[in-house]
Order: C-alpha cells, then structure tokens, then sequence
C-alpha cells in the first residue's frame, strides 16, 4: 500500500500544465469568455489538476463528483448548465477523439482536438470552419498581437493593493501586520472574537483575484500554505477559488490534507461577501 501512496503521489507530482495555457487562458479572459475544465478523473487526482490551473475556471465538472463520464451526454448536458450556457455557444477541446470531439458534437457542442486548436492558434483555420469558431479564433489572433498585459505590482506591492481594494471595499483601514496575521493564523482569527479580523480573511480572500494571489506567493511573506489555510476558513465549501487555492498548495508541497481543514468552517451569512 505505501508503495502505491508513493506511486501514487510522484505521478501527480508530475502533473505539469500544458505550455502556453496561461497565455490562451489570460487571453480567453480578456475576451470575456467562460472557461470550463471538464475531466474523467479519479479523486486522487483532484489537486494535481487544478495546482495546474492558470486561474479558476467559471466551471468545473469532474467525473468523479459527477457520477458520470465522458462521453456520456449527460456530463456535456452538465458543463452547459454549470456555465448557462447553450450547446452551440461552446468549443469543447481535449486529447480524446470519442471523448473531447465526438462525445460533446453529439450533444451539440462545437469541438476540436487540442492538436487541431493549437495548430488553428499556430496556423490558422480551415476554410470549412463554422463561423463562430472562426470569428473566435480571429479575436484571439488580434489579443495575442497586442501581446501579454505586463506585470504592475511587485509581490509585497500586490499585497499591498490586495489590502487597500478590500479597506476600500469594507470601509475600514486595516494595516499590513494585520492582514498578514489574518493569512497566516487564519485558524486563530476565526476561533476568535474579533469580528473585524474575521470579515478581513473573507473579504481579502474573496476579493483578490488569482493572478494577484499568484504574485503574494513569489515573495515568500505568505505561501500558499498560507492562502489555502486562509481560503478553507474564509470561503465556502465547494468553492471553486478555495479548491483552486487547495491545488495550487498541495503542488507547492503542502499536506494535501491539512488537520485545521476539519474543524474550520465556511463564514457565516454577515461575514461572507
């Protein structure tokens, strides 16, 4: 059994996200596009994957949560309801021709090979390509010319917009030693009776999105130890940033469970925002 733990835990440490995913990510973002990750996966599996993640996804559908599997049509069914939206306003791309193309045409959805996507961002399209799926591919082409949106903030200065969108949000000025206590005791803080430090984890946690959260972590004040910590006391269960938050920790070498994860409960209703 140990050596299957072993086993186990190297091969989702080998996980590594596709290149050049955080580019097509960001630039499917500034598209104003949803993005939904749709897997065939054994619980096991579950923080490799979304460690591997650029940003939380507006959908996740796991097979195992589920109870269903690609290529059954009942979990396309299930991606179109999580994002609201129509079969034929979707592109479904993987590695699996009957589960990633064939599956999700039959019930609806516009689809490609992740070979046929790349080679489209590479190349260009076919002339038989449907005219949505061009016209996407044509806003893509003309984001990736302007290039990528550069870096503003140094790690200590994310945290510190971090902090000042959130004073600003909930109407108080709490400082920076505050705030780095409520990240790194965030067990403590919510065992405790002070209420303004406890709207300050969930709103901080809430409101700074990935990419911000992602830049904290590079200058070694706050790990994502720290922020998954943080995100299990100050998010609701099932929330897709606090399993996004939980990946990105277990990859970066944190337990995968965690013994403050028991016994810290979501927000209440006048704490969460």
């Amino acid at each position: 059994m140990a050596e299957l733990e072993a086993d186990l835990e190297a091969e989702c440490a080998s996980t590594r996200q596709r290149p050049g995913m955080d580019e097509v990510w960001d630039t499917l973002r500034r598209l104003g596009l949803k993005i939904g990750v749709c897997s065939n996966l054994a619980s096991a599996y579950e923080h490799a994957l979304l460690g591997c993640l650029p940003r939380v996804p507006d959908a996740l559908v796991l097979s195992f949560q589920a109870g269903i599997m690609k290529p059954q049509i009942e979990i396309y069914q299930l991606v179109c309801e999580r994002l609201n939206l129509e079969p034929g306003q979707i592109l479904f791309v993987g590695d699996s021709l009957e589960a990633d193309v064939l599956g999700p045409r039959r019930a609806g959805l516009f689809a490609m090979s992740i070979g046929e996507f790349e080679l489209a961002l590479a190349e260009g399209l076919t002339p038989d390509t449907p005219g949505a799926i061009a016209e996407l591919f044509e806003q893509i082409a003309a984001l990736r010319k302007l290039g990528p949106i550069p870096l503003v903030h140094t790690p200590k200065q994310a945290l510190d917009s971090g902090l000042a969108h959130v004073n600003v949000s909930i109407r108080r000025k709490y400082s920076r030693h505050e705030l780095l206590e409520v990240l790194r005791s965030p067990l403590a803080v919510m065992q405790g009776d002070d209420a303004g430090l406890k709207h300050l984890l969930s709103a901080f946690i809430d409101e700074s999105d990935e990419a911000l959260l992602t830049r904290i972590t590079e200058g070694g004040e706050i790990t994502w130890a720290n922020l998954r910590e943080a995100a299990l006391a100050g998010l609701r269960p099932g929330d897709l940033k606090l399993a996004w938050i939980a990946g990105r920790a277990v990859m970066a070498g944190a337990n995968p469970f965690p013994t403050s994860a028991a016994v810290v409960g979501a927000p209440s209703d006048d704490l969460a925002r």
